[in-house]
């Protein structure tokens, strides 16, 4: 596997009332599997046995961007106000075939899938959950042999999600407080897919 990365950190206090922590992260990571045993995105099982370099593409953990944000504001009555942001780019997946064209006992489960012939890109500029690639461009291959599409080419939708948190701190001896908290989890109730 390989993995390299560019990561950056913002934190600053602008004043007692006001700080802002942000953290970015660039990255890329290609690897032939991404897991020791089986995961749902990533079964760990080749599409052709004799052929392990075709395996190799985009981690299946593979996010190229991501970007975090929190804010803290210290509000009268000793409240604390906590929005937290977090925005990413979606995952790689693999198309897959629903059934053994190579027949080579890729059924899928535990087992490998076999994979669609590549003869155009994929993307769609405007993807939609009922459309979300070119299936166009990802034929069924001639029987008896393996398709052409490599390992996790497509990319799923973005993550955002938006949380926050209020807070009051009650001081009880030097060593003893106890904090109230009101959270709210996905608070634009966006679906992340």
């Amino acid at each position: 596997s390989s993995y390299h990365s560019l990561q950056t950190n913002f934190d600053r206090r602008f004043s007692r009332r006001l700080s802002l922590l942000a953290s970015y992260t660039w990255s890329k990571s290609i690897d032939d599997t991404s897991a020791f045993l089986s995961t749902r995105p990533d079964k760990n099982f080749p599409q052709d046995s004799y052929n392990y370099r075709a395996e190799r593409g985009l981690s299946s953990f593979d996010i190229p961007h991501r970007l975090s944000t929190s804010l803290v504001v210290t509000l009268p009555l000793a409240l604390e106000f906590r929005p937290i942001a977090v925005a990413q780019s979606g995952q790689p997946f693999t198309p897959l075939l629903r059934f053994d064209n190579s027949n080579t006992g890729n059924m899928g489960g535990n087992f490998g899938s076999d994979r669609p012939d590549l003869i155009g890109d994929p993307r769609l500029d405007s993807p939609t959950p009922q459309g979300w690639f070119n299936t166009a461009a990802l034929p069924v291959p001639a029987p008896f042999t393996f398709g052409s599409a490599g390992r996790n080419i497509l990319r799923g939708p973005a993550y955002l999600t938006w949380d926050a948190a209020l807070a009051r701190r009650f001081a009880f001896t030097e060593r003893f407080s106890a904090s109230l908290e009101l959270q709210a989890f996905n608070l634009t109730n966006r679906t992340n897919y």
